[in-house]
């Protein structure tokens, strides 16, 4: 999953309107606007994946043929840690300056919504939201690898298992990656810069599918969550219960979320 972002900066709070009185068409306003701006980034986040899976998969397609069936399992195991622990320290590389544009923009438009001027971005969140977002993916990438590992029955099956996985990863891995970070990233500003700008609460708003429509309008306080790891969302009609393994302080739900917040 992806990483959840770093604390949030404190600042005056603002009294929220009563529930009662929320305007539904200004959220639903702001909610369309902020899906349109971080859409333009998919594409770009995409791209900036790509370049990452390219370097990845293609690292990895050299390693099999020298490590499985010439050595042993074990030697692959050990090389590809060192591998991952090295693409954890250049993965934020290859997001930084697109988070910083995204950044401009997100608080740009936060403090619009709120009639304050933008608060400025802090690069040590930025830092440690890629940091996070390292871990999560170089974690998420080398157990798959080692699942396949733990599955075959040979040096031979273990290649074969590894470089299909590679292609596989070829055609996906970056516009899963790309179109989740957009949102990921794109959320985690717009929290970072309503807490910033003293808001205390948020309302998540979308809902294309069951699930994000049982979270469309839920209403919590910027410090706390909207589903806490261990919760389980039971939409009923068949639909398997969503068990929440982290804490979710903003969208995205599940691949393909394209939810928001919105100050509340």
């Amino acid at each position: 999953e992806p990483p959840a972002p770093a604390e949030e900066q404190p600042g005056e709070e603002r009294a929220a309107p009563d529930s009662e009185t929320r305007d539904d068409k200004r959220i639903v306003e702001l909610r369309q606007g902020r899906q349109r701006a971080i859409t333009r980034y998919v594409r770009l986040f995409e791209e900036a994946a790509g370049r990452l899976v390219k370097r990845e998969t293609a690292d990895i397609r050299r390693a099999v043929p020298k490590y499985l069936g010439k050595r042993s399992v074990g030697d692959f195991e050990k090389w590809l840690t060192e591998f991952y622990e090295d693409l954890r320290g250049v993965l934020p590389d290859y997001f930084r300056a697109l988070m910083l544009t995204l950044a401009d923009e997100i608080l740009a438009a936060v403090a619009r919504e709120l009639g304050e001027d933008a608060p400025a971005i802090d690069e040590d969140w930025i830092t440690e939201y890629l940091n996070n977002l390292a871990q999560v993916y170089t974690v998420g990438g080398e157990k798959q690898l080692r699942a396949l590992l733990a599955e075959a029955e040979s040096d031979e099956d273990a290649a074969e298992a590894i470089l299909e996985r590679m292609d596989g990863w070829d055609e996906t891995r970056a516009v899963k990656t790309g179109r989740a970070q957009a949102f990921e990233a794109g959320n985690a500003l717009a929290k970072f810069g309503y807490a910033a700008l003293g808001v205390r609460y948020l309302i998540w708003s979308g809902g294309d599918c069951p699930l994000c429509q049982a979270l469309n309008g839920r209403r919590v306080g910027i410090d706390s969550y909207f589903l806490k790891q261990g919760d389980s969302l039971n939409v009923g009609d068949g639909i398997a219960p969503f068990p929440a393994v982290r804490n979710i302080g903003h969208p995205p739900l599940h691949g393909g979320c394209d939810c928001v917040i919105v100050a509340g």
